[in-house]
This record gives structure tokens, C-alpha cells and sequence, in this order.
């Protein structure tokens, strides 16, 4: 194996990372006209159409959930910007950005930078006996739940959607992760059932396939066996299961989490259901 493994969120030289994020997947023709073909990025999609609470709709155009912008031409930005998007809320890490690459937004749009640690694999690629990928995933959406700063960077995402007067959108590195979790705090809010925020979290792996499966040939010319690391390429529903695992434990269940976890006043969950609902 070669020096130079990716880490996770998959880290990879610019030249390359900007080849992935100019392959968007195509779009599926059973889901709603919810996907963005924003150019140089990836996985990005509106959480407007879904059924919350008392079976109000979610507004589009309110809210976005994205992967990285830092391969974003000028042309994908703009249209964000056209979009309405004032705010751009980012998950990644310095050391994520530091290797990834930053991004200078339009004029009108203000970046909110909001680290959340996640999963690095580096180190546990010698024993794929023992699935280490799969272990390190389920133990990264756990600490996602009761983490302080992660809890924080939540908190204050919430309150900048409830309180926005233009669109938020909201990204990490692919965009199922932190992103997906997010995503899942805003709908569950918004009154969204589990189930429907389940399937919105499954929808990264069709969005992704390009490009994981550019990260995956590039780990095999780099001599890493792709299995080793694949399982963190995909959203799995057993990753969210273990988020809701540590919150019931933890909180006893979402509303606590919400407000205990997260401390989301009453007034503020009025208000992002204000925001997002028709």
C-alpha cells in the first residue's frame, strides 16, 4: 500500500476532487424536481416538497442541502445566487478545507463557517477483517448526537434557517454525513415523518455514484484495496439508525434532543415551521 491514503470525508488532490465534482448523477425521474445541477459540485437538492406537520408541504426554495462548493465554477455560484441563497453554512474542518480547497462566494452570499468532526479512517486500513469502516461510521453518527460542538454548529444552522429572510443552504465534504443529519433535524422540526427522512438520507447514494466511483478507482491506482473504505463511501440506514439510537438513549427521544440536546426554544421550532411550512 503507498503513502498518501484519502482520508475521510474523502480528501483528494484538487486536480482531482475537481473532476469529481464536475460529474453530476443523472436525475431520477421517480423523485420529485428537487435536484440542483449546480456546476463543479455535487448532491445538491432542495428539501422543499415533503408532507410535515398536519400535511403542510415544505416550501421549496427555502432551504438547500449540498456536498462541497470548493470545486464550484462561477457558473454553479451563480446559480445558487439566482436561487436566492444568501447563507452558506459549512461543515468541513480546517484541516477539510486546508486540503480540499476554500471558495469565494458571490457578492450577497456570507459563508458561516460551522466545523463538525467526523470520521477519519487513516490507521484502521490493516485490519478489514473486523469491517473497521462500517464500526468507525456508526461510531461517528453516535458522537454526532452528543457531541458539544456538533451539537452547537446544529443548534446555530437551525436558528439561521428559522430566522433567514432568503434561502440557507448548508453542505460537508459529500453531503450525506453532517449534511444528512442536518437534513434530518429540519424535517423531523418540520414534522416530516422518519420514513420520509430516511428515504431523503438513501438519496445521496444515487446523487454520489460518479462520484464515489471516481474516488474508487482512484484508491485502486493508489494500491488501496476500495473495500477497505467503501462502506463510508455510501449512506447506509443502519448509520442514521445509530444517530436515533444515541439520541433515545441519550434523551430519551427528538423532541428532547431538540430542545435539550440542542437547546431549541419552543419559539424557535414555531418559527422554522413558520419559515419552511406552507
Amino acid at each position: 500500500m503507498r503513502s498518501g491514503v484519502p482520508v475521510l470525508p474523502v480528501v483528494l488532490p484538487a486536480a482531482l476532487a475537481v473532476g469529481l465534482l464536475a460529474a453530476p448523477a443523472a436525475a431520477d425521474p421517480a423523485e420529485p424536481p428537487r435536484v440542483l445541477n449546480v456546476q463543479g459540485s455535487h448532491n445538491v437538492r432542495d428539501l422543499g416538497g415533503y408532507r410535515g406537520l398536519k400535511g403542510r408541504t415544505l416550501r421549496y426554495g427555502r432551504v438547500y442541502r449540498s456536498g462541497s462548493l470548493s470545486g464550484a465554477t462561477p457558473e454553479g455560484l451563480a446559480l445558487l445566487k439566482k436561487k436566492g441563497v444568501s447563507l452558506v453554512v459549512d461543515f468541513r474542518t480546517r484541516s477539510e478545507i486546508r486540503s480540499e480547497g476554500g471558495y469565494r462566494l458571490p457578492e450577497g452570499m456570507r459563508r458561516q463557517k460551522s466545523p463538525v468532526e467526523f470520521v477519519q479512517l487513516t490507521g484502521i486500513l490493516a485490519t478489514p477483517s473486523l469491517n473497521p469502516a462500517v464500526a468507525a461510521m456508526h461510531k461517528a453518527y453516535r458522537r454526532m448526537a452528543v457531541d458539544p460542538k456538533a451539537r452547537k454548529e446544529f443548534a446555530r444552522t437551525f436558528r439561521a434557517v428559522a430566522r433567514a429572510d432568503k434561502p440557507v443552504l448548508f453542505h460537508g465534504t459529500s453531503g450525506k454525513d453532517r449534511t444528512g443529519v442536518m437534513s434530518a433535524i429540519l424535517l423531523l422540526a418540520a414534522g416530516v415523518d422518519r420514513g420520509t427522512v430516511y428515504r431523503d438520507y438513501l438519496r445521496s447514494n444515487h446523487e454520489l455514484k460518479a462520484y464515489n466511483q471516481r474516488i474508487i478507482e482512484y484508491l485502486k491506482k493508489e494500491d488501496v484495496d476500495p473495500r477497505l473504505v467503501e462502506p463510508a463511501l455510501y449512506a447506509r440506514r443502519s448509520f442514521l439508525d445509530a444517530w436515533f439510537d444515541e439520541i433515545k438513549k441519550r434523551y430519551g427521544g427528538f423532541d428532547r434532543f431538540l430542545s435539550k440536546g440542542l437547546g431549541i426554544k419552543p419559539a424557535e421550532k414555531k418559527a422554522l415551521r413558520k419559515r419552511l411550512l406552507n
